[in-house]
């Protein structure tokens, strides 16, 4: 377009342009004149535009520079508040610490981190913009895709909260009417287990967003990560869309309480999708979105995000990231007494040490390693690696199962044996939590420690522990026998939020040591360990907040375990107790939807008894084989109890199921 119009412009020129006067010789000497000042005149009043197109440039250049002086007076230099704005905070953060908090928008989305590496733009750029055109909203967690359904009206709202005291703004998301008619839906989908509703419910309602999630699980089950990373990044665009106007993760002091039923779908949309941004290699991007995730709800850290920034921060190789805060949180949340931090700070340590001496050698090395900001003297380095080598002592001594358990993935480091780096075969209550963590810990960063250097550096400290624990010093023994007492009475239970990052983790040899009281409940994972002060607006319609009632009663009956539970199968008299059970709870609710005067409430009812009365035929002819079956088995015995072999009398049959003559439902009883 610009050419065309250039072309015109010269056609009309030529066009307008004056045809000179044919002049005989005499005339040009008369003219000569004129026309150098006709010439001067034209060099004048270009030399005039010129001006004044400099002139208006730099007048915008300062207007430009006065807004951004504005902008930097209210907003901070780096387009943050200021970190004083922590410092009311409830978690106070130290002076000078408060820049730790911080999150950089530019590194969320884990595509463009991709771009950045590899310098590659995506080929639909151009159709995403004419598909997602209607919605000028700038994203920051994800970059929609050409293949996603366009974004109409989802039913979500955010709504905001100020504390002027703490200076942190507390945000609920909330649900419009046709939303919490299609998450009704979806509660019925899973209550009755049925996948193909739930498909359904996904085509009808494509950015609905536990079904989404729900769906990514079933992909994640059938080794489809890629589809499944879609689904869940299509689920937190949705939510972006619905962030209210002050809602901006940079600055580290908006909320969300997790008791709230519909904020929780974030907490788990985010969690999920730094598993698969860390998949892809994103370290940046996947230890930004764990701070943001760990800000969302800093004291009571709903999911755990703690065990996360370790790991990333060491893979991204931000290692002052995690020294401020272990120096920010170290003293008032005892992280050293976790073994993710207890081993990843000396880990910091040693690695930065490694580091800076590689950038130090050759010529250029030491101006290398200034322009990196990594500059450190040999007396420096020798002191970081001596704290390195200290903390990885002490966290040895605290978590000493964490070289058998590490052993398993690296074995140059099964050559370290003592009695004391043993696994206990009966551990207390506290001592198997213990282990749980430190599996949680060994299983996620094992890469990490089967680097060469690493091993050598824990080959060798192992062995100094080994030679002070063998030569009987009295202060290692001090040492020893206090840490023992302190793992089998620190961890007497496992609180939510680490049984929550267990189980959305999905590490099964980690779930496996969770308690029993734990996996013993029916867990559904849209809602995984409901808070006990939840707010749900769908109380009565979640599975999920029954569940530890019904997990009670399964206890009760089944004291004995599967053993127990396996007896009580061949008790043919047990099915019939069962199905009375629920027919008393359907009886309730059919007399409760009557009280109400609902009509097509009534008629679910009356299907549902008409279900039950089927499975009372299917339960009436198991029982009369089993039945058959043990006579026949007991006609042969001759000591068998002639009560037995007379079965069950109808008349007790009938007493303990139920007359059902007069049910109008059943025609033939």
């Amino acid at each position: 377009k610009k050419k065309n119009k250039n072309k015109k412009k010269k056609q009309k020129k030529k066009k307008t342009a004056p045809t000179p006067p044919e002049m005989d010789d005499d005339d040009v000497c008369d003219i000569e004149g004129d026309g150098v000042a006709d010439l001067d005149e034209t060099e004048a009043a270009q030399v005039e535009i010129e001006e004044k197109k400099r002139r208006k440039k730099e007048k915008e250049l300062n207007e430009l520079d006065s807004l951004i002086e504005s902008v930097k007076a209210e907003f901070g230099e780096d387009g943050h508040n200021e970190p004083s704005s922590f410092s009311e905070d409830p978690l106070q953060l130290p002076q000078g610490e408060g820049d730790i908090f911080l999150i950089n928008r530019q590194k969320l989305d884990g595509d463009k981190e991709l771009e950045r590496k590899f310098r590659q733009q995506h080929q639909s750029q151009v159709h995403i913009k004419k598909k997602h055109s209607k919605l000028r909203k700038k994203t920051y967690l994800v970059s929609p895709k050409g293949e996603w359904p366009p974004l109409s009206r989802v039913g979500l709202s955010m709504l905001c909260e100020r504390d002027e005291e703490t200076n942190t703004q507390t945000f609920r998301l909330k649900h419009s009417s046709s939303y919490q008619e299609m998450q009704r839906a979806f509660f019925s989908a899973i209550e009755g287990m049925n996948i193909q509703a739930v498909a359904q419910l996904h085509a009808l309602s494509p950015y609905h967003l536990d079904t989404l999630l729900q769906m990514a699980d079933m992909y994640v089950m059938h080794d489809n990560s890629a589809q499944a990373a879609d689904l869940v990044a299509r689920c937190l665009y949705a939510l972006e869309h619905a962030f209210h106007p002050s809602f901006n993760p940079s600055t580290g002091n908006c909320r969300l309480d997790y008791k709230y039923y519909e904020n929780r779908v974030f907490f788990l949309a985010l969690f999920r999708h730094i598993n698969f941004v860390a998949k892809r290699g994103c370290w940046g991007a996947a230890l930004e979105l764990s701070k943001f995730l760990l800000l969302l709800n800093p004291i009571n850290d709903p999911l755990c995000a703690l065990f996360l920034v370790d790991y990333f921060s060491i893979r991204d190789r931000n290692y002052s990231y995690l020294r401020g805060l272990n120096q920010a949180w170290g003293s008032s949340r005892k992280l050293t007494w976790l073994p993710c931090f207890a081993f990843s700070l000396a880990m910091c340590d040693f690695m930065e040490s490694i580091e800076t001496e590689l950038m130090d050698d050759g010529d250029d090395g030491e101006e290398h390693a200034k322009q990196n900001g990594r500059a450190m003297t040999k007396a420096a380095r020798d002191e970081m690696r001596q704290r390195a080598d200290e903390a990885l002592e002490e966290a040895l001594l605290r978590f000493p199962e964490f070289l058998p358990l590490m052993g398993k993935h690296v074995d140059p480091l099964l050559t370290l044996k003592h009695n004391y780096f043993e696994l206990k075969y009966s551990p207390s209550v506290s001592e198997k939590n213990v282990r749980m963590l430190i599996m949680l810990f060994v299983e996620r960063n094992n890469s990490l420690w089967s680097v060469p250097s690493i091993i050598e550096w824990v080959d060798k400290i192992g062995k100094r522990v080994i030679g002070k624990l063998k030569s009987k010093d009295e202060d290692m023994e001090l040492r020893t026998s206090f840490f023992e007492e302190w793992r089998k009475t620190q961890f007497p239970r496992v609180p939510m939020n680490v049984q929550r990052h267990v189980l959305i983790s999905n590490i099964r040899p980690v779930i496996s040591l969770l308690p029993r009281s734990v996996t013993s409940k029916t867990l559904h994972m849209h809602d995984p360990v409901p808070p006990p002060n939840s707010v749900n607006m769908y109380k009565g319609e979640v599975s999920s907040s029954s569940s530890s009632s019904s997990s009670a009663r399964t206890q009760q009956e089944n004291p004995g375990g599967v053993v127990w539970q396996f007896f009580q199968a061949l008790n043919p008299l047990q099915q019939i107790q069962e199905f009375q059970r629920q027919r008393e709870a359907l009886e309730q609710q059919h007399q409760h939807l009557n009280q109400e005067g609902g009509v097509q409430p009534r008629e679910n009812a009356e299907v549902q008894q008409e279900e039950a009365v089927a499975n009372w035929g299917n339960v009436f002819s198991s029982l009369r084989s089993s039945l058959d079956h043990l006579t026949s088995h007991f006609t042969t015995n001759e000591n068998a109890p002639e009560a037995f072999l007379d079965g069950v009398d109808d008349d007790e049959f009938n007493e303990l199921v139920g007359d059902d003559s007069d049910n109008d439902l059943v025609e033939d009883p």
